[in-house]
C-alpha cells in the first residue's frame, strides 16, 4: 500500500502532492496529511486530470491544472442538526460554490447547511466520505491496546483518563511515523472533540490504511455502530475486531472510494 509514497513539496504557502494527473494542494499540516492519504489511495498512473484542494477555507487558487475540486472537511452540523463549533456564513459558502468546479463535503449531515442555494448550484455539491482507497487494505492483526489521535481538550482528557491501555499519539505526528504507531495497536480510538454524533472520516481513513478497526463514541451515517465500529465501553476480542474491520472494509471503504468520486466528476 505504501510502496509508492506520495511526496509533499512546499511551494510558497502550499504543499503540493502529484499523483498521476491529479494535483493535491493543502496548507494546514493536518490537511496535508489527509492529502497524502488521498494520494496513497489512487493508482500512481491515474489518467484523470484535475486539482484537488484539501480544505476549502482560505483557499486562494493558483497554478490550477484542470477542473478545481474542493474537499470540505468541517462538520457544520451533526446527525441531530446540532451546530458544531465552527460556523460558516452563507456568504462564504456561496464563495466556495463560485470558486470551485465541484465540492466534496465529506459529511452526510451537511446538506441542510446548503439548503438556501439554488438547485443549479447543488449540482456542484457531493456529500459523503468518498475518501477511501481504490484498492482494499488487508487487516493488520499485530499490536495491542488502542491508539488515540487528536488534539486533547478537557472533554477528551476526562474520557481518556477513564480508559486503560491507550497510547496517546504526540501532536504533529504525521505520515509514516503515525502509520507505524497505529500498526502497533490493535485498534484506533475515536473520541469526539465536543459532545455530538459525527463521523470523523479522515480518522477512519487513517485507521483503515493501517488495517485497524475503530473503537469509538457514537458515529453518524454511514457508519453503523456495532457493525462498522466498536462502541466505546463495550468488550471485544480478536474475532470481533476481525468482524468489524471486515464489515467496514466491504460496506464502507469499498463503497466510498475517492477514485469513484473523481471518475464521476473528471472523466
Amino acid at each position: 500500500m505504501f510502496s509508492d509514497e506520495p511526496v509533499a513539496v512546499q511551494i510558497d504557502d502550499y504543499f503540493i502532492i502529484e499523483r498521476g494527473g491529479i494535483t493535491f494542494m493543502a496548507r494546514h499540516p493536518l490537511l496535508v496529511d489527509l492529502a497524502c492519504d488521498l494520494a496513497r489511495g489512487l493508482p500512481p498512473d491515474i489518467p484523470l486530470r484535475g486539482t484537488v484542494a484539501v480544505g476549502i477555507h482560505n483557499f486562494r487558487p493558483r497554478n490550477i491544472k484542470g477542473p478545481l475540486i474542493g474537499i470540505q472537511t468541517e462538520h457544520y452540523l451533526d446527525a441531530n442538526r446540532q451546530e458544531m463549533f465552527r460556523t460558516v456564513s452563507n456568504w462564504k459558502k456561496k464563495k466556495f460554490l463560485w470558486r470551485f468546479d465541484y465540492i466534496l463535503d465529506i459529511s452526510l449531515h451537511n446538506p441542510y447547511a446548503y439548503k438556501f442555494f439554488w438547485p443549479r448550484k447543488h449540482k456542484k455539491l457531493f456529500f459523503g466520505p468518498y475518501i477511501f482507497p481504490a484498492s482494499p487494505v488487508r487487516r493488520s492483526k499485530q499490536g495491542s491496546g488502542v491508539a488515540f489521535i487528536g488534539a486533547i481538550n478537557e472533554r477528551r482528557k476526562q474520557i481518556l483518563s477513564s480508559l486503560n491501555d491507550v497510547t496517546i499519539i504526540a501532536p504533529n505526528t504525521w505520515g509514516m511515523d503515525l502509520h507505524r504507531i497505529l500498526q502497533d495497536s490493535e485498534a484506533v480510538l475515536n473520541i469526539h472533540y465536543i459532545d455530538s454524533v459525527v463521523t470523523e472520516a479522515p480518522r477512519l481513513l487513517k485507521a483503515y490504511l493501517a488495517g485497524k478497526p475503530v473503537v469509538s463514541e457514537a458515529l453518524a451515517e454511514p457508519v453503523e455502530m456495532g457493525r462498522h465500529a466498536i462502541p466505546l465501553g463495550e468488550d471485544y476480542d480478536a474475532a470481533r475486531l476481525d468482524a468489524v474491520f471486515d464489515a467496514f472494509d466491504h460496506e464502507i471503504a469499498r463503497k466510498f472510494r475517492f477514485v469513484d468520486f473523481l471518475e464521476k466528476t473528471l472523466a
